[in-house]
């Protein structure tokens, strides 16, 4: 889980980013809604906060579409869809800031000083699913397959929470649900 994930968005302008795909903070483009992403009290935290990134409740959740609160540490969002533009947002937000490689990522977003997070394999994971090393720059185009790569290993959607820690540290994730096809 993130713990500097209400960071505010990068100053420099995002011109580049495909507001189709990659919304910023700031005006975040549409995101078509899920098939049928889980809601509600089944499922994981992020399931049951619309949260695909289990991002926190700080001022960048508060300001962005659909937040509607907290659950007393991470944001709520009205939807999936929402949840995600803002994971996206943040994300791009990282790239432009510099914190641009699945380890860079995954060491900011859930680093080691919080107890379960092991940054490395959350790492790998995400490189995985990119097709690179975890040292690798991430550019702004791969924001959709990384956001869904995060999803996974934060246990969204169909995936099932591991005992112990995050879902996504296995090879590939925690299940073979593919979240690209969830958004």
């Amino acid at each position: 889980a993130p713990t500097v994930a209400n960071d505010q968005p990068a100053d420099q302008p995002t011109a580049s980013v495909p507001t189709a795909s990659v919304p910023t903070a700031s005006a975040p483009a549409p995101v078509a809604s899920p098939q049928s992403a889980p809601t509600g009290s089944d499922g994981t935290r992020a399931t049951r906060n619309n949260n695909p990134g289990n991002i926190e409740a700080g001022s960048f959740a508060k300001g962005m579409p659909g937040y509607v609160g907290s659950d007393g540490r991470f944001a709520q969002f009205d939807t999936p869809a929402n949840g995600r533009s803002a994971q996206l947002a943040l994300l791009a937000n990282y790239v432009n800031k510099g914190v641009d490689t699945p380890l860079k990522i995954a060491s900011k977003w859930a680093p080691a000083s919080e107890k379960g997070n092991n940054p490395v394999s959350y790492a790998a994971a995400l490189a995985a699913k990119l097709d690179i090393k975890p040292t690798d720059q991430i550019t702004l185009s791969m924001l959709p397959t990384l956001a869904s790569a995060q999803s996974k290993v934060e246990g969204f959607g169909a995936a099932k929470r591991a005992a112990g820690g995050r879902t996504g540290y296995a090879v590939g994730g925690a299940d073979d649900t593919d979240l690209d096809t969830a958004f």
